[in-house]
């Protein structure tokens, strides 16, 4: 017979991005707000910043920069990057 021990699952996070739809639609020469929303599906915390990236799709555009809930983000061409400090 061969002695066997549990093993603990590792700690860590897991982190998952969901992108909503656009409100109002997407409309040339209408401003609409999309939601992203990172959530932690992981069983422990999420520590240090944290980056989001996104290509938009050719013809549409965002503001050079913007932010909101403790993220900044910039745009460069049709690239977003999204980064929020997670230090609390």
């Amino acid at each position: 017979m061969t002695p066997t021990s549990p093993v603990a699952p590792m700690l860590r996070p897991d982190l998952v991005t969901t992108i909503g739809q656009p409100s109002p639609v997407l409309q040339e020469g209408v401003t609409s707000n999309i939601p992203v929303t990172v959530t932690n599906v992981g069983n422990a915390p999420a520590t240090g910043p944290l980056t989001f990236t996104t290509n938009l799709p050719n013809g549409l555009t965002a503001p050079a920069t913007f932010g909101q809930n403790g993220w900044t983000c910039i745009t460069s061409g049709q690239t977003v990057s999204c980064t929020n400090p997670n230090t609390g």
